[in-house]
């Protein structure tokens, strides 16, 4: 847990946070898929993708979005064939 990065939300500029307010503007009003349909949802990792650039990261979370629906709590039982190729 030492090593866990977390979000020190005390610590960003007033940039940050105004881009932060933005991205969600941009995006409240969206309708996105369930969440164990989130790996496929175009409209659900744009935010994700816009707010790590804000903060300076350059990673994707397509794996960690594949992991999470894999998850049977977030299945619930649900075949998808198409996230059982990943």
């Amino acid at each position: 847990m030492e090593r866990m990065a977390v979000l020190d939300a005390g610590r960003l500029t007033k940039a940050a946070i105004a881009e932060f307010d933005r991205i969600f503007d941009k995006y409240r009003k969206r309708e996105f898929l369930p969440m164990n349909r989130c790996y496929r949802d175009p409209d659900g990792t744009a935010p994700d993708t816009e707010m790590l650039s804000a903060l300076g990261i350059g990673e994707s979370l397509d794996d960690l979005r594949a992991r999470f629906c894999r998850e049977p709590l977030v299945r619930c039982g649900r075949k998808d064939p198409e996230l059982d190729a990943l």
